[in-house]
């Protein structure tokens, strides 16, 4: 290999810090690692998306503080997912784990099965049926007991993108200048992969797209047929309702 001192490298240093700083984009790129070290704290900040692709695995490790939050996953507005599309989930607690649906219902779903265990004791969901197993007693308190026939309540499974589809989706809304939705309006999309989707526009002037590609161009719409013309009264008309003499030099 190289002997130290002959490789090519580029080398920055400040003692009292170091800012690089763009109105525009910035890359850095790697052939081989990345890293990014600090002795105390580690901020990124985004006004926008903050995205991370893996191509093996994605590790988070906290040393933490005894009896602290140390991890959290929070999000202000809409809804969180973790999906393993082709493996399993696990959640482990050393001590207890609790859910909470605050403000709603608390849904547990299982397309095969769902087994509830505690100290040999079991409530096994499966294929319609419900089964209790107890190593002790089993106690039944209840108000009120009504029985009926048979009856099933199905949940539909989540559906994960399927491959190949592309999980973007585009509107568009066009007003014309008074500000009045053209109902109606015929349009077609251009994508940056040559892609073109056809449409019409609703009663509000609006239209949407599931599963489009990533990057659209611009919106073409189609020329609406123009309105019938309202010709203006004949000119010697105009002048004799206003009560002026007429090209003719008659008064009218």
């Amino acid at each position: 290999g190289e002997q130290p001192g002959k490789q090519a490298i580029l080398l920055m240093s400040a003692t009292d810090g170091m800012g690089l700083v763009t109105p525009q984009e910035m890359l850095l790129t790697s052939g081989r690692n990345l890293d990014t070290i600090s002795h105390r704290d580690t901020q990124q900040t985004t006004a926008r998306r903050w995205i991370h692709n893996a191509g093996k695995k994605i590790s988070l490790f906290v040393h933490g503080i005894a009896e602290k939050i140390n991890l959290k996953f929070i999000a202000a507005k809409g809804h969180i997912n973790f999906w393993a599309q082709s493996g399993d989930i696990d959640i482990t607690a050393e001590r207890d784990v609790r859910l909470h649906a605050n403000k709603k219902k608390q849904q547990i779903v299982g397309y095969k099965e769902v087994l509830l265990t505690c100290a040999g004791a079991s409530i096994r969901i499966k294929d319609g049926r419900i089964e209790l197993y107890a190593p002790g007693t089993i106690t039944v308190k209840y108000g009120n007991y009504a029985k009926g026939g048979p009856a099933s309540m199905k949940v539909p499974p989540v559906r994960f993108p399927e491959p190949g589809k592309q999980p973007n989706w585009i509107a568009v809304s066009h007003k014309d200048p008074e500000g009045d939705p053209m109902a109606g309006q015929k349009y077609k999309i251009h994508f940056q992969d040559g892609t073109i989707i056809s449409g019409q526009l609703d009663e509000q002037g609006r239209a949407h797209h599931d599963d489009v590609p990533a990057e659209a161009t611009y919106v073409e719409y189609e020329p609406r047929e123009a309105l019938p013309d309202n010709p203006w009264a004949a000119w010697d008309d105009m002048m004799a309702a206003g009560g002026f003499t007429s090209a003719k030099g008659e008064k009218a």
